[in-house]
């Protein structure tokens, strides 16, 4: 969110949750189909309200639960093929929240190599 007037620096708030990992069935080949393997999600959202100081209010702001709960309903949906799919509908189900007007999904694969973590990032705004 971008707070902007002469008499203040503009500003951007956002809301995170960080290095969430769940279970999930996703892959492509036959070897992946039928199991579950772990996923690390990271998201970064940009909230179009925020609490002041003094209010201190819940009301005032989204909350990082609901990121949470999108995230274990896409994991617990069943099977996925692509790592897209997952960060595309994580990120569509957060802006579907009325006060969540930009966010930042990264999905990464953590069991297939041992020497690197493949994934995906994409940016969404409303």
């Amino acid at each position: 969110m971008f707070f902007c007037s002469k008499k203040r620096r503009c500003s951007t708030n956002q809301i995170f949750l960080k290095d969430m990992v769940v279970e999930m069935e996703i892959g492509a080949y036959a070897n992946e189909k039928g199991r579950k393997q772990r996923v690390r999600i990271n998201i970064t959202a940009e909230p179009s309200i925020w609490p002041t100081a003094s209010h201190d209010n819940l009301s005032e702001t989204v909350s990082y639960d609901i990121l949470v709960k999108h995230v274990q309903a896409i994991a617990n949906g069943g099977h996925i093929h692509l790592v897209e799919t997952v960060a595309e509908r994580i990120a569509e189900a957060c802006l579907s929240e009325k006060h969540i007007r930009k966010v930042t999904v990264c999905v990464e694969k953590l069991d297939i190599y041992p020497f690197a973590v493949p994934g995906v990032e994409i940016i969404r705004a409303k």
